[in-house]
């Protein structure tokens, strides 16, 4: 299991039998998100919807034309 997909997996795998088919809400973006997770949620009998992104803020394209460009790592 990859970073992302094992925290998840063991939270889950923590809830106690009458929670787990409550209906939780799930959101993830495209830096943890994986393959392996998907499957894993599918596996669970979790739907899977994709949502739009959420607009920028002008001032952030502001920022990252004044620094440069985007830093990747934060």
């Amino acid at each position: 299991m990859g970073k992302a997909t094992a925290p998840l997996m063991a939270m889950i795998g923590e809830l106690p039998d009458d929670k787990k088919n409550m209906p939780y809400k799930l959101y993830t973006d495209n830096l943890f998100t994986s393959p392996t997770l998907l499957r894993d949620m599918r596996d669970l009998g979790t739907e899977r919807k994709k949502i739009g992104q959420v607009p920028r803020p002008s001032v952030i394209g502001k920022y990252n034309g004044a620094m440069g460009g985007t830093d990747l790592m934060d």
